[in-house]
């Protein structure tokens, strides 16, 4: 018999639909250790997720957390699409760290990543600012189909 994986506590705060779609999770991670337990996590549940590289410093994140997430049509695609936000706003050691493990320059970087491999989906990066229709491009082959 297969027992469940402790989930660490930071897991254990995971928050259905406050950024996302209803029936999705959010978790935000700063270190590769806590990204690596978020992929495990909500591996057990759900295929894929939404990464999103952030900081509180970076104006384009903030757009993008006030103007496309939030946006109805994106909101549908997200359903049962858990966003990890990994939050760069200390600029430390840290953070410098993660950056190297996601290959990423800085905020804001998205992509989504298949939780089972651990791998990035290809041609579902974005980096910089972006829109609605961007994002709704890259997430609509992932998204749960109406029944």
């Amino acid at each position: 018999m297969r027992s469940r994986p402790v989930i660490p506590m930071v897991l254990m705060a995971l928050l259905p639909g406050t950024v996302l779609g209803q029936d999705s999770a959010a978790v935000t991670v700063t270190t590769v250790a806590q990204y690596e337990a978020a992929l495990a996590s909500l591996a057990l549940d759900h295929t894929t997720a939404l990464v999103g590289i952030t900081a509180d410093w970076c104006a384009h994140c903030q757009a993008i957390k006030a103007q496309v997430l939030p946006d109805s049509a994106v909101q549908e695609m997200l359903v049962g699409i858990p966003l990890i936000s990994v939050d760069v706003t200390a600029a430390d050691d840290d953070t410098a760290d993660i950056l190297t493990h996601l290959e990423a320059w800085g905020p804001p970087t998205f992509f989504i990543i298949d939780l089972a491999a651990g791998a990035e989906q290809p041609q579902t990066r974005s980096l910089g600012m972006f829109t609605v229709e961007d994002l709704s491009h890259r997430l609509a082959p992932f998204a749960v189909p109406d029944i």
